[in-house]
C-alpha cells in the first residue's frame, strides 16, 4: 500500500500552482454561463476545504468548456489534496496528450507518478522537461529521487543532485542532496575497499522511501489522508487506467 509523504504532495501542489495564468476570457472565449457557474463553485467548495464536491463541480466545468489551463490546476490540486492521486493522473492525461509541450503539466504528471511507484514512467516525464524553465532544479532532484529509489541507480542518481546543486546550491533540498552525496562517497570508499555493502531495501523486502517520506510498500497502490502543511503553495505534485 502507498503512503504519500508530505513532502511529496507539496511538490505536487508547487507544480499546479505554477500552471500558467490564462488569459482573460473575452466574448469569443468566454465559457459560457453554466461553465462559469460550475469554476466558481468548485473554487469555493474547495476554500471550504470540500475536495469531493470541488473535483466534481470543477471537472463539470472542463466539460462544460472552461479554459483548460484555469479549470486543470485547481481540480488536480483538489484531487490530491484529497489523496485521489490516481484521479488526478486521469483528469491530467489526455491534456498532456493534446499539450505535450505543458511543462508543468509533465512536471506534475511526474510527481505523481512517484507517489504511485511507477519509476519509469516518471522518468519518462522528467526527461521530457530536462532543462526547461523554471523546473530545471526541481527536475534535476526529481531524476536523482527516481535513479535512486525507483532503480538503486547510484551512478545516475548522483549525477542528477550533482547538477541540482550547480543549478540551484542553496534550494530547499540542497542540505538533503549534499548529505546524500557525502553519505554515498563514503560507501563508494568502503565498497572500493572491500567492505560489504548493507543489502538494499528491497532485497530485505521493504518499502522505498520517496522524497523525504513516501514509502512504496508494494501491493495495491493506495493513499492515505494526507495533511498538507499550512502555508504549503497550492498547486504541484500522480496510473491511469490508460497511461500517456
Amino acid at each position: 500500500m502507498l503512503r504519500t509523504s508530505v513532502v511529496l504532495l507539496s511538490l505536487c501542489l508547487t507544480a499546479c500552482g505554477a500552471a500558467p495564468t490564462a488569459t482573460p476570457a473575452t466574448s469569443q472565449t468566454d465559457p459560457g454561463a453554466a461553465a462559469q457557474a460550475l469554476f466558481d463553485r468548485g473554487m469555493q467548495l474547495e476554500k471550504e476545504g470540500d475536495s469531493v464536491r470541488a473535483e466534481q463541480y470543477l471537472a463539470g466545468a472542463l466539460r462544460e468548456g472552461y479554459d483548460w489551463e484555469q479549470a486543470l490546476p485547481p481540480l488536480l490540486r483538489v484531487c490530491l489534496t484529497g489523496s485521489r492521486l490516481r484521479a488526478a493522473l486521469n483528469y491530467a492525461t489526455p491534456y498532456v496528450k493534446a499539450h505535450p509541450d505543458a511543462v508543468w503539466l509533465r512536471y506534475l504528471i511526474s510527481t505523481v507518478y512517484l507517489g504511485l511507484g511507477q519509476p519509469v514512467k516518471a522518468r519518462e516525464h522528467l526527461l521530457a522537461i530536462e532543462g526547461k524553465e523554471p523546473y530545471q532544479a526541481r527536475t534535476q532532484y526529481l531524476l536523482g529521487q527516481t535513479e535512486w529509489e525507483g532503480f538503486e541507480n547510484e551512478a545516475a542518481a548522483a549525477a542528477h543532485y550533482r547538477e541540482y546543486l550547480r543549478i540551484e546550491p542553496s534550494g530547499l533540498n540542497s542540505r538533503e542532496v549534499r548529505e546524500w552525496l557525502t553519505q554515498h562517497s563514503e560507501v563508494s570508499a568502503q565498497n572500493s575497499a572491500g567492505i560489504p555493502r548493507p543489502p538494499s531495501r528491497a532485497a530485505l523486502g521493504g518499502g522505498a522511501v520517496l522524497g523525504g517520506g513516501a514509502v512504496l510498500d508494494g501491493g495495491a497502490a493506495g493513499a492515505p489522508p494526507v495533511e498538507v502543511p499550512a502555508g504549503s503553495v497550492l498547486p504541484a505534485a500522480v496510473a491511469p487506467e490508460a497511461s500517456p
